[in-house]
């Protein structure tokens, strides 16, 4: 079948990837550019694949794979064979087909992954999935976290009303006593003495009144 090769590197059908390799049904899979107009009404950024499937298979069994391929002589060269168990090993969270330029590419990356797995398995459950014990958290930024920043536009404070009420301006950073705020260039404010920009908004500290 040609389809697009979305198929297997998207989020949205990773759970028809998924189910595909466990039960060993596909069989090869090569995914093409359009860059040399194979299908002349089509736009050259638009990517498709060759889809093989088995009415019957095993996880253990060999598929054959290659992607940006332009031209179908080039399969021979670029083609390398992952097992669906592969496959699991090197994307267990989202089951979805990895994409290597050559052969050598997928046998060093698989190699790794054999010595090293992944950093959080979320099929795996408790301890075992998470051997490093690693958390995600996002620091301070201007949308979630607006009513940690000042001057407080809600409350209708400017800079005036800090300046009136203690606050001395130092270059970019404005302080009193001990505790300090400073201005934020960015969406994100990663502590509380970042360069100043235009929009004078600083980052309210436990410390602060």
């Amino acid at each position: 079948m040609i389809v697009p090769t979305g198929i297997a590197t998207d989020a949205t059908t990773q759970y028809f990837f998924r189910d595909l390799v466990t039960k060993g049904h596909l069989v090869a899979l090569y995914g093409f550019e359009n860059e040399e107009k194979i299908f002349p009404g089509v736009d050259h950024r638009v990517n498709f694949a060759l889809f093989g499937m088995a009415g019957s298979g095993s996880p253990d069994n060999p598929i054959s794979i290659a992607f940006r391929v332009r031209q179908t002589s080039e399969i021979p060269e670029r083609s390398y064979t992952l097992t669906g168990r592969d496959i699991q090993l090197l994307n267990p969270n989202t089951g979805t087909c990895p994409v290597f330029r050559s052969r050598r590419d997928a046998e060093i990356t698989l190699g790794i992954y054999r010595r090293v797995p992944v950093l959080i398995n979320e099929a795996r459950k408790g301890d075992g999935g998470n051997p490093w014990g690693i958390t995600f958290m996002r620091m301070f930024d201007m949308s979630n976290d607006s009513h940690l920043f000042r001057p407080s536009a809600q409350d209708g404070e400017t800079l005036d009303d800090l300046l009136k009420a203690g606050w001395t301006l130092e270059g970019n950073v404005l302080k009193r006593g001990r505790s300090d705020c400073s201005r934020c260039t960015r969406r994100r404010c990663f502590t509380t003495t970042i360069t100043a920009s235009p929009r004078m908004r600083t980052l309210r500290r436990s410390s602060s009144p």
